[in-house]
């Protein structure tokens, strides 16, 4: 057995090469055997249900169970989609005191549905389609904010050398700044909640709503802290200078005292680049501050949803042969995470 410096490559649902090997001789030595092409590879120890679908002829350690399905009963696509869709099942039925691990006899009682042989594909079509796409937006999520600092930096340089000579006013002249409202338990009495922006939810280039709170602001309190579309926030603490621009993507919204708000004046006299059709205002736009608050890749959270068909045809897993790989230590199993 051999060891090579390329990294595993995984193509979507697919994988095509690993890091290590195992030579003729070696695989002849041992209980394992090639794999054919198609075999839907799930990971049965430490991380159970993990899969992907093997390119080329391959083998396994004893970490796997290999799903070979049966020509024209299940489509190898439709299976790998399945698992990953009951991944959390699938992990359910591990067992074991160290680690958890699923046998293969439970590997072969598992039942799922099983469309007709045509459904299958099609199905398993339109999730490789939709995975495709959630990798290219993925892709240009990442690739945006360095782009975005790459021409911002090309058209005004750097704002802390200052290469191109712009002249400089304080922050505060061009855009004032005010700390939210402090959050004191001791005086929430629930008469008059109001939705607000912590910490928490401002992020790099985006806000985070999945849990937004509520605290007591009253009518003479709403004016100075409530947010307006292009308001500018920035984090005082945690991660100083983490910052997104408001879009009002919740109507009645405010601010705590964590966040500084930072809001154009439209009015000021600071020279501009250039004026607009409408009138001298200087251009400047939430987004450049945005960029000026921090020069940084942005901390993302990664999801993916899978969605299946519900078919009321049910079966057991008498549908492809299953293979369990070597036990002993010559082959090391392949990263099949998708």
């Amino acid at each position: 057995m051999g060891r090579t410096k390329r990294p595993i490559r995984l193509v979507g649902a697919s994988i095509d090469d690993t890091s290590r090997k195992i030579t003729p001789e070696g695989l002849a030595s041992c209980g394992a055997s090639l794999l054919p092409v198609n075999t839907v590879l799930m990971s049965s120890r430490a991380s159970i249900g993990l899969a992907a679908v093997n390119r080329v002829p391959m083998a396994t350690n004893q970490g796997f169970k290999s799903l070979i399905p049966k020509v024209g009963l299940v489509d190898h696509k439709f299976l790998y989609w399945w698992i990953v869709t009951h991944r959390a099942t699938i992990e359910g039925l591990g067992r074991g005191a160290t680690f958890k691990e699923i046998s293969k006899p439970v590997t072969a009682a598992i039942k799922i549905a099983l469309p007709p042989i045509a459904e299958q594909r099609r199905i398993a079509a339109i999730l490789d389609k939709a995975d495709e796409v959630w990798a290219k937006h993925h892709v240009a999520a990442e690739t945006l904010p360095t782009i975005s600092r790459a021409v911002f930096l090309e058209m005004f340089g750097n704002p802390v050398t200052n290469p191109k000579g712009w002249p400089l006013a304080l922050f505060d002249d061009i855009c004032p700044s005010h700390l939210g409202k402090m959050l004191d338990q001791k005086q929430q009495t629930g008469l008059s909640p109001r939705k607000y922006l912590r910490n928490a939810n401002v992020r790099w280039f985006e806000f985070d709503l999945s849990d937004v709170a509520s605290m007591d602001i009253s009518d003479q309190e709403s004016t100075r802290y409530k947010l307006n579309p292009g308001d500018v926030m920035i984090c005082e603490g945690g991660e100083p200078g983490r910052a997104a621009v408001w879009q009002g993507q919740i109507e009645d919204c405010y601010f705590q005292k964590a966040l500084h708000r930072a809001r154009l004046d439209w009015t000021s006299s600071i020279p501009s680049t250039s004026s607009t059709s409408s009138g001298s205002r200087p251009r400047w736009r939430p987004e450049r501050l945005r960029h000026l608050s921090h020069h940084r890749s942005p901390n993302r959270r990664e999801a993916q949803a899978y969605s299946g068909a519900s078919p009321t045809d049910r079966r057991s897993t008498s549908f492809c042969g299953q293979t369990e790989g070597d036990q002993g230590t010559g082959i090391d199993r392949p990263s099949a995470e998708p």
